[in-house]
């Protein structure tokens, strides 16, 4: 600022000298005075130095973002410390920001807990000029963890009944834990009797949280299947004599049966009378299967079979013998009725009878008849022999006189 007269004429180069960059105040002396028309001899020059100030810039409001950032769940810590946007930094200055942020657990996210710690504002000569910037906005960022996607489906599995509990504990797996999380799991279901069951899945954590982890479990299914053994009851044949007692046999042959079963068999067979005599009567009435549980389980195994056996009584040897008998020639006619009879059973009962006849000297058979008591036995029930007697009439030894008559 020139003040005084100035002839129109002269003209004059000055400038003022003082510079200032950081806040604060400093002199702004005036320069040396140069002519470029006219004298400086000319005039009194008095020289009055000014004041440059700098003042703090409340005008620019920096403004300091720090990054979002988010991943699913992997056990690693999440940071973004280089993450951050600068806005309404004036030009030629630069802001170097400190962030700090860290979250490992899907429980830690939040808003605001990336924060900015701390921003500097460097000139272009790289000083510290932050204090010049009273107004310098900080706007933290969001560290989210998402929880991490598992799907754990259970085996399926089918198996032949036999009695015994069946399991399948493999579990199929889609996605992963984290490397720093031990997880043990496993499929828990379990199948004894034929039919269907769930085969869940349970999950362990021995190091690590549940929290971190979105994890799907889909059971399998167990199935048991009716049993393919070809199990084969036979009952016993048996045979006996004719004795007017019941023939029975209950006992039976087994073929196939399961290890860990037990079997109940009922026979039903009854016979008497060789006239009851016939293929497969000894019947397997009914059959039972039992487990270990004592549990009847016969409907499953469909493939149980069955094999009658056969009852037989054969005929008792039965023996009538007519008498043997001798006789004098008497004249008379002469018979012996006796029969001795052998092998009759139990209640059984004949009418029997010698029917020979003999007059005359000579030797004729005995023949037998007979027949069983009504009620009182069966013709069938034996094998019946006869043993036929004889009967004689000899000359007879008596001495005969035999006197004439005298006539005169």
């Amino acid at each position: 600022i020139i003040e005084g007269m100035l002839f129109e004429s002269d003209k004059i180069d000055v400038k003022a000298t003082g510079t200032i960059r950081n806040i604060g105040t400093v002199p702004n002396p005036v320069g040396e005075v140069t002519f470029i028309v006219g004298e400086a001899d000319d005039y009194k020059i008095k020289k009055e130095d000014g004041k440059l100030e700098v003042t703090a810039n409340t005008q620019a409001r920096v403004k300091v973002t720090a990054a979002s950032r988010s991943k699913v769940y992997d056990g690693t810590p999440l940071t973004a410390p280089d993450g951050y946007e600068v806005d309404n930094l004036p030009q030629g200055l630069r802001a170097e920001a400190i962030i700090e942020g860290s979250i490992t657990q899907v429980k830690e996210s939040g808003t605001g807990n990336n924060v900015v710690k701390e921003v500097k504002i460097f000139d272009a000569d790289n000083n510290d000029v932050t204090a010049n910037f009273p107004n310098i906005d900080k706007v933290n960022g969001n560290l989210t963890i998402t929880k991490a996607p598992i799907t754990l489906t259970g085996a399926d599995g089918t198996f032949n009944y036999d009695g015994k509990v069946h399991k399948n504990e493999t579990v199929t797996k889609v996605g992963e834990f984290a490397a720093v999380d031990t997880v043990i799991y496993k499929a828990t279901g379990t199948i004894k009797d034929v039919g269907n069951k769930p085969n869940p899945v349970e999950v362990k954590f021995i190091t690590g949280s549940e929290d971190n982890y979105d994890i799907e479990c889909i059971p399998g299914t167990l199935t048991v299947t009716n049993s393919s053994a070809q199990i084969v009851v036979t009952a016993e044949d048996a045979t006996k004599r004719y004795d007017g007692t019941p023939l029975t046999n209950n006992k039976f042959k087994l073929e196939n049966l399961p290890e860990g079963f037990t079997i109940n068999v009922l026979i039903e067979g009854s016979i008497t009378h060789v006239s009851e005599n016939a293929p497969n009567n000894n019947k397997v009435k009914e059959v039972k299967i039992f487990d270990d549980d004592n549990k009847d389980v016969t409907k499953n195994f469909p493939n149980l079979m069955t094999v009658d056996g056969t009852l037989t009584i054969t005929p008792a040897p039965l023996k009538l013998t007519s008498e043997t008998d001798i006789f004098m020639y008497d004249g008379q006619e002469h018979k012996n009725e006796n029969v001795i009879i052998e092998g009759l059973v139990g209640t059984d009962e004949i009418k029997a009878r010698a029917t020979g006849r003999i007059r005359y000297v000579g030797t004729v058979d005995n023949p037998i008849e007979w027949s069983f008591v009504q009620g009182k036995g069966d013709i069938r029930d034996y094998d019946i022999s006869e043993e036929i007697g004889t009967l004689t009439v000899e000359v007879s030894n008596s001495i005969i006189t035999v006197t004439a008559v005298d006539d005169s």
